[in-house]
């Protein structure tokens, strides 16, 4: 399903400040909370613990709380390239691996990030704008 004119939007511009995990993923659901205040709650109690659970165990309940929205949205990660972080990538990773039907990630960057880009080509996942306005579309 596309995203269609009105649905919901954030966009979340990443730093190299946005290398700590506890960080990104404290922006990645205030943005998440901007389509929906309930989405995450949870994941933000756990990230203001002394001690940050897995990420793996974050990213699950995040998916959770957002395939319980019953609205489709986009969120767009601009300047992914800062994130040099890779437990954040492999964590995003993991992310785009289960990620709801109603989320639409867009993922701006200035290079190829270490996400599982092949598989999602492969599975047909992704849409890639490339410089020089190629377009490659993989979703059938």
């Amino acid at each position: 399903m596309a995203a269609r004119i009105g649905t919901p939007r954030r966009r979340l511009s990443l730093d190299k400040g946005d290398n700590d995990p506890a960080r990104f993923f404290t922006y990645l659901v205030s943005a998440l909370q901007g389509v929906e205040e309930s989405i995450g709650a949870s994941v933000t109690a756990a990230l203001r613990s002394p001690e940050l659970p897995p990420l793996e165990a974050l990213v699950t309940a995040l998916i959770n709380a957002v395939t319980a929205q019953p609205t489709a949205f986009v969120l767009v990660l601009d300047d992914y390239h800062a994130i040099g972080e890779m437990s954040i990538h492999e964590a995003m990773g993991f992310l785009l691996a289960r990620q709801p039907p109603q989320m639409h990630l867009v993922i701006a960057t200035r290079e190829d990030p270490p996400l599982p880009l092949p598989r999602l080509r492969a599975g047909g996942k992704m849409t890639e704008l490339r410089a020089g306005g190629s377009i490659q579309d993989m979703e059938h």
